[in-house]
């Protein structure tokens, strides 16, 4: 029979290890993040993503329609209302969480990544930035607080953070946003 001196070290040590992984779970910010039935990943979306599960869906998916602004032709997925997502914006201006919910990685408008089946789909990459310049004009934010912005998320978040992809997501950022500012948001056709 172990006594309760025994027991006490082994489970204060699995109580610390418990303990630093609840709060890494939610980024260190348990007081935003919350998994209230304990199954989701509060910043990721429901059940994932599971990296080492995760689905890497190859070319433009059956079914996407195409949209074109400023000489660029990308696939979307059907369905994709850019107007909708300039409305998402609205009234957001300066709430980071909202705008990590709607255009972060796994967000509502993230559009390459789909949480439900745990897929990335790189041909909607162009699509997912575009959306983020669109939502971030919503918002209010100008075309220079926008990048720096997403810049500063991005250094943070992305595993693929350099200098060509950082002109890459500025690109199409600043596209999303100046189509939303000249009210000319692409409708999107199959």
């Amino acid at each position: 029979m172990l006594t309760a001196h025994e027991k006490r070290p082994a489970t204060a040590g699995l109580l610390r290890r418990i303990a630093i992984n609840i709060f890494a779970y939610v980024d260190g910010n348990p007081l935003s993040f919350t998994d209230p039935r304990g199954l989701d990943n509060p910043r990721m979306g429901p059940y994932g993503p599971f990296w080492s599960a995760l689905n890497i869906r190859k070319g433009v998916p059956p079914g996407s329609c195409s949209c074109k602004f400023g000489g660029e032709t990308f696939a979307v997925p059907q369905g994709t209302d850019f107007n909708a997502i300039h409305e998402a914006g609205n009234g957001h201006w300066g709430d980071a969480a909202e705008a990590n919910r709607r255009i972060g990685q796994w967000g509502t408008y993230d559009l390459q990544r789909d949480a439900a089946i745990n897929e990335f789909t790189p041909a909607y990459t162009p699509a997912s930035n575009f959306s983020v310049g669109v939502y971030m004009h919503g918002a209010g934010h100008s075309l220079p607080a926008m990048a720096a912005i997403g810049v500063g998320y991005a250094s943070k978040k992305s595993g693929n953070f350099n200098s060509k992809q950082i002109a890459d997501w500025l690109k199409w950022w600043a596209m999303g946003w100046t189509a939303a500012e000249f009210g000319m948001l692409p409708v999107c056709q199959q």
